[in-house]
């Protein structure tokens, strides 16, 4: 995610002339979507992200404020993914009641919507997302359920669409099991594979 807020995602709204619309699958209670949003905001690129998950009581709390140890998770998720560093100044620790907790910041929460979709059913909106991001979600299905997961979500995706999906573990097996359906590339750019890998709309998919 570090990579595409900071090099693909500038490129991508420029070349688009407006806002990128980014689809998280599986957003669960948030802090993925509150992370990549920080990070597109300090990169100043326009965009707006709509989250999806099956699980209505995770996005529930994906709009309230996180307990306190949070904070702390959030700043070393911005560490090992490599965001700037300034992305942990968009969420602010409350230590004494009533406000404890870790509050978003609100110019961020104004830009990211949370709606409940079981996306392994229901496919994402058509032709709407420039980006979709869907991580550690495999796991939980098997390969054919993997395979109507990917097929629900590549129409979502614009011309040249990027989607982004990360293997718990480096599944290697949901990977090659994906590639005989679709056109995916794993993500080498540390010179090792470490469990993503992406595909782009229109560029000779298999099915």
């Amino acid at each position: 995610m570090a990579f595409f807020a900071s090099r693909i995602a500038p490129e991508m709204a420029q070349r688009l002339g407006r806002k990128l619309l980014v689809g998280i699958v599986g957003c669960s209670s948030g802090e993925e979507a509150w992370s990549l949003a920080a990070a597109l905001t300090v990169q100043d690129v326009p965009y707006a992200i709509e989250a999806f998950d099956a699980n209505q009581e995770a996005l529930n709390q994906a709009q309230k404020p996180y307990p306190l140890k949070k904070f702390d998770e959030i700043a070393l998720g911005v560490k090992v993914n490599k965001f700037p560093k300034s992305c942990v100044n968009y969420f602010t620790k409350h230590t004494v009641w009533p406000k404890r907790g870790v509050y978003v910041s609100p110019s961020l929460k104004r830009l990211a919507t949370f709606t409940k979709l079981n996306v392994q059913h229901n496919p994402i909106p058509a032709g709407r997302y420039d980006a979709v991001f869907m991580t550690n979600v495999l796991y939980h299905y098997k390969p054919e359920e993997q395979v109507e997961l990917f097929a629900n979500v590549m129409p979502g995706l614009t011309h040249k669409g990027l989607f982004t999906v990360g293997c718990y573990k480096g599944d290697l097996t949901a990977a090659g099991h994906l590639a005989n359906h679709f056109p995916i590339t794993p993500m080498t750019g540390t010179g090792r594979w470490d469990g993503t890998f992406f595909t782009v709309k229109d560029e000779g998919a298999k099915r």
